[in-house]
């Protein structure tokens, strides 16, 4: 095309990637979402692609996203969507996927919820789907930052309590949203006592650990998954 150099037609390129995917309705999920104009960025261990604000979500790094996922869940499992350029990518589609990826999943992440749900007439934030994406990533790394027992947390002499209380922060982490409200998690009832998650947390009672006060003990390892698990605050 004449007159068009450099800038011009890295201008033009941009107009015709967003033509494509033009919002036709608000029930999208990913059309609101951004990359880095296809640079693929390393996320971590599991997902390539981090999405966001500047640019028109690219459909294949969405699927290669969900399709690392899958391979760290459950290799043989097909996803019920997969995502096209030209194609509105509905809120429910991508809820769907993430479902489909935890009930594929062994323990912990079969009882394990990710830490988002998106609405359709809702566009969703970057940040939020990366926060799906990531979750696994940032669980692995936080049950991982600590070799037990470590003298950087109470009950030193307990490793056994120690990562049940650590384990318990780390999966209150995977699944909400902010450092605020796993550490609150954390105190309903205190860590790991009495399976403070629920089905498929590690339980342990106030009398697991020696010099009392094991309860309080394990709120405070709990909350100290927390800040791991959330890398960034």
């Amino acid at each position: 095309m004449p007159g068009l150099e450099g800038a011009g037609l890295v201008l033009l390129a941009c107009a015709l990637v967003a033509a494509t995917w033009r919002v036709r309705r608000q029930s999208v999920a990913l059309n609101a979402l951004l990359v880095a104009l296809g640079v693929p960025l390393t996320v971590g261990a599991l997902v390539p692609y981090s999405l966001s604000d500047g640019a028109i979500a690219d459909p294949a790094q969405v699927n290669a996203n969900f399709a690392s996922l899958v391979v760290e869940a459950n290799a043989s499992l097909v996803l019920p969507h997969v995502f096209a350029n030209g194609q509105i990518a509905d809120a429910d589609q991508v809820n769907e996927n993430f479902s489909a990826i935890k009930l594929a999943s062994a323990a912990p992440f079969s009882v394990l919820d990710f830490p988002y749900v998106f609405t359709n007439g809702a566009p969703a934030q970057a940040e939020e789907v990366n926060a799906n994406f990531n979750a696994r990533d940032n669980y692995s790394q936080c049950v991982g930052f600590h070799t037990f027992p470590t003298t950087s947390l109470p009950k030193s002499s307990n490793a056994n309590f120690q990562w049940k209380g650590w384990k318990t922060g780390c999966m209150h982490g995977f699944q909400l949203q902010t450092v605020a409200e796993c550490k609150a998690a954390c105190g309903a009832p205190d860590g790991c006592c009495g399976g403070g998650g629920g089905v498929g947390y590690p339980v342990c009672q106030g009398n697991s650990c020696s010099g009392g006060s094991c309860c309080a003990a394990s709120r405070q390892i709990c909350r100290a998954a927390c800040e791991v698990s959330h890398p960034a605050g």
